[in-house]
């Protein structure tokens, strides 16, 4: 099935190399099955410009199209005609894609729509045609739900630095009594993971507001994962769990934040951990793959079915089979790893040949 994910996590021109029942299709029948899919959003615009304006009209529409921008019988007619109060910065993102030639992904508010899109444009056809593509999915609800989670997560910061000091202090005066400690040591552990959980959803909501920061450096992607291992050793060892990697190999440099990156490969290292039974393997491999490089944490754990592949970045998402698992958090970490990776201008997929046969997280970052 055709779906936005698939299309998106593509570095090239989605057409390239694209076939159905072990035959090419060309271009013409690509665009022919995109447009007539009803569950994917997209359309193919016609670049105008006219006396310095740009302007860009709707050649085609899928099903999908009108339910989500709300923009009906949109075929034929020209954005600023529908809405002529919608934001320059979509004119910009188009005419830069059929100027260059570029593909690219984005994300970003649409005011004049109520809506934030994610999405990807890319031109087809011959250069004099001014035609671009865009595959899109409309986050509206999620971004909502980020904003409520931002929310609740700065209401509840504000009592827990009194409680980690009061537990400080109560640590304090259980010196020498052993029940006590050990029911202060429980209360640790609650208030770390409380802690987490707040972090967590203070990134979604920076990063739906595009308030996330970032200090990028020259980073080795290597050396990060190295220190990811070492954090996520004690939960591994309980677990009995074998984690291989190779610490030598080909250069892993990026630019990126280096923090980060680190919450990145914890994140997954994490989920394989948690989702992979006691006494499992867990490998971590580095490759390249022409100017990106290329991190893959695999695992032989409880795996995804094929259900719920295309959602498992989504936030709050959580499997209908991994619900009942110890410890299985409010559904944020993967949806924050998501756009730490598209911050840093590179793409994560997921892979499971289903459930009981592992999965797979693949990162792809570009070298610098």
């Amino acid at each position: 099935m055709l779906t936005f994910e698939a299309v998106a996590t593509r570095r090239i021109s989605p057409m390239e190399g694209l076939t159905t029942g072990g035959e090419e299709m060309n271009q013409d029948e690509w665009l022919s099955r995109l447009i007539a899919t009803r569950s994917l959003p997209a359309c193919v615009l016609e670049i105008e410009r006219c006396d310095g304006l740009v302007d860009y009209r709707f050649i085609a529409v899928s099903p999908a199209f009108e339910a989500a921008t709300g923009l009906e019988s949109a075929a034929g007619r020209s954005m600023r005609e529908l809405r002529p109060d919608h934001e320059q910065f979509w004119f910009d993102l188009y005419e830069r894609v059929d100027a260059t030639g570029e593909p690219t992904s984005f994300e970003h508010e649409a005011r004049a729509l109520d809506s934030v899109f994610r999405g990807y444009a890319f031109r087809v056809g011959a250069p004099a045609e001014h035609r671009v593509v865009v595959i899109f999915e409309n986050l509206t609800e999620e971004s909502r739900m980020a904003r409520f989670g931002a929310t609740l997560a700065h209401e509840l910061r504000s009592p827990l630095a009194p409680l980690g000091n009061g537990l400080h202090i109560l640590k304090m005066f259980a010196a020498g009594e052993p029940r006590m400690a050990q029911t202060l040591a429980m209360m640790e552990r609650q208030f770390r993971l409380l802690s987490t959980l707040i972090e967590d959803l203070m990134d979604v909501g920076a990063f739906r507001s595009t308030n996330a920061c970032a200090r990028y450096e020259t980073v080795n992607l290597r050396q990060v994962v190295a220190e990811c291992v070492e954090t996520c050793g004690a939960a591994a060892d309980a677990r009995r769990h074998v984690i291989e990697f190779d610490p030598d190999g080909v250069d892993m440099t990026v630019s990126g934040d280096r923090q980060r990156l680190r919450q990145v490969f914890t994140n997954l290292l994490t989920n394989s951990i948690k989702y992979t039974p006691p006494g499992g393997l867990i490998r971590i491999r580095f490759s390249r793959d022409g100017a990106m490089v290329v991190v893959e944490v695999c695992d032989d754990g409880i795996g995804m079915s094929s259900a719920e592949l295309p959602h498992v970045f989504e936030l709050f998402n959580q499997a209908e089979e991994h619900r009942n698992a110890p410890h299985d958090g409010l559904g944020i970490g993967l949806s924050v790893v998501r756009s730490i990776v598209q911050m840093h201008g590179g793409t994560i997929v997921a892979h499971s040949d289903g459930l009981g046969l592992g999965s797979t997280f693949t990162v792809r970052l570009p070298a610098p």
